[in-house]
């Protein structure tokens, strides 16, 4: 990095010390740009190393069965775990459901959006959770329950409270002193 004072010291005009510092700025930041590319590009090659095989080996009688064996151990090895998937055709929900529906439409959802994830079940549960979900939305009604039991809970939950209101109204008259007298 450059010093200004330094320049300033040298004589150097404004001018001149703009020039110098706009031209350090350009070469840290195509310095970084490179560096960069470099990053990314082994990153890629790690991407590639890990989906690509064992390197073919010399079609030698003597390497065939090597060969042979690599592949298979090729084949058997599970893939690896931290690389993000889209959804399994077979995927289902662990655990007991709130609404069997919720699982069909976060399938859709994330079908149609192509989402991909490491853990899907994680991914579920976050779904369930969110506050985008309308069943986490305040009157939503909760599936499960039958029309008719819903209205009854509503009925009591307003006798509830007018119970309530009525409680305060009269704690609130006897607490007043009587003026007529």
């Amino acid at each position: 990095m450059i010093d200004i004072r330094t320049l300033r010291a040298a004589g150097l005009t404004e001018t001149q010390i703009l020039r110098v510092v706009e031209e350090d700025q350009a070469k840290r930041r195509e310095q970084n740009r490179k560096a960069q590319q470099k990053h990314r590009a082994c990153q890629h090659d790690i991407a590639d190393r890990a989906d690509t095989p064992l390197t073919v080996l010399p079609s030698s009688i003597n390497n065939l069965k090597v060969q042979e064996e690599r592949l298979e151990i090729v084949a058997l090895a599970p893939a690896p775990k931290n690389r993000r998937r889209p959804l399994p055709d077979d995927w289902e929900p662990i655990g007991e459901q709130r609404d069997p529906a919720e699982a069909d439409e976060f399938r859709d959802h994330a079908r149609a959006k192509g989402y991909q994830y490491i853990d899907w079940h994680a991914a579920y549960r976050n779904f369930q959770r969110s506050p985008y979900n309308p069943r986490n939305k305040p009157g939503a009604p909760q599936p499960g329950i039958a029309e008719a039991e819903r209205v009854v809970m509503l009925e009591e939950f307003h006798r509830a409270q007018l119970n309530r209101r009525n409680a305060n109204v009269q704690t609130t008259e006897k607490s007043r002193p009587d003026h007529a007298g």
